[in-house]
């Protein structure tokens, strides 16, 4: 049984862990195949915010331990199947296994083609470059253009291809998306990446720090400038106005 399996890890890791850290920092998330039920071995299980990870073990599971006290945005990705990026809490109220089930892609056979743009598995990319070359309102920066960049922080990288834009930079090199122009009313955009809302809903949450997605992680990058204009998945935020997305490369 997959729960049982899980409780079974937890405990034995919250055993080892007492001496280091509270048992509840030590939750576990289980990473198992959507169609046969078995655990998914070397899945990378990392903090989306700062790049720390870890791999499923052969019962397919990890210890969050590397999440920072309240949790994170965990993303879980392995070749051949669906990445997934989810919040998950880490607190003494929030101790349960969490269970993540990872459907498997569809591996095409290869093909000579003559063509630019890029093939994509994953369904989150490919529905941006579906996007981009329907012409759909927004500005579109497609990974071929991201890497003969990537040298350069994120920061004037976005100065220079989003039109309208206006970014702040913090300290520490932190760099911030600002309300455009071009609003009405309502305040920052809200930040997606890989299609999880990190910041704006209902006006509330921390300014996300783009510094924190460098351009050698990103694959695309979308930006609507009046939430009007964005993809109804993207245009919900009440509190926001306009929609920055950014998409991670597949690996």
């Amino acid at each position: 049984m997959l729960v049982i399996g899980l409780i079974a890890v937890a405990a034995t890791a919250g055993a080892q862990g007492d001496t280091v850290l509270p048992r509840y920092r030590l939750r576990i998330l289980g990473v198992y195949d959507a169609n046969s039920g078995q655990p998914v071995e070397g899945a990378d299980v990392l903090d989306a915010l700062n790049g720390v990870s870890a791999r499923t073990t052969s019962t397919g599971t990890v210890a969050l331990a590397f999440l920072p006290e309240g949790g994170g945005f965990v993303r879980v990705k392995k070749i051949g199947y669906e990445m997934q990026t989810m919040f998950v809490a880490i607190a003494p109220t929030d101790t349960l296994p969490i269970t993540v089930v990872l459907k498997r892609v569809a591996e095409l056979p290869e093909v000579k083609v003559i063509d630019s743009a890029p093939k994509y598995v994953a369904p989150a990319l490919r529905g941006f470059e579906d996007r981009r070359r329907n012409a759909a309102a927004g500005q579109f920066i497609p990974e071929a253009v991201i890497r003969k960049e990537e040298d350069r922080n994120v920061g004037s990288f976005l100065r220079a291809h989003l039109a309208g834009a206006v970014l702040a930079d913090g300290r520490s090199g932190a760099v911030y998306i600002l309300r455009s122009p071009r609003c009405g009313s309502g305040g920052s955009p809200a930040v997606y990446v890989d299609g999880v809302l990190l910041s704006g809903e209902n006006g509330r949450g921390s300014p996300v720090n783009l510094a924190n997605f460098p351009l050698t992680d990103l694959a695309a990058v979308e930006y609507y400038a009046n939430t009007a204009t964005a993809p109804a998945e993207f245009s919900r935020t009440l509190g926001s106005c306009g929609a920055l997305l950014l998409w991670t490369r597949e690996r």
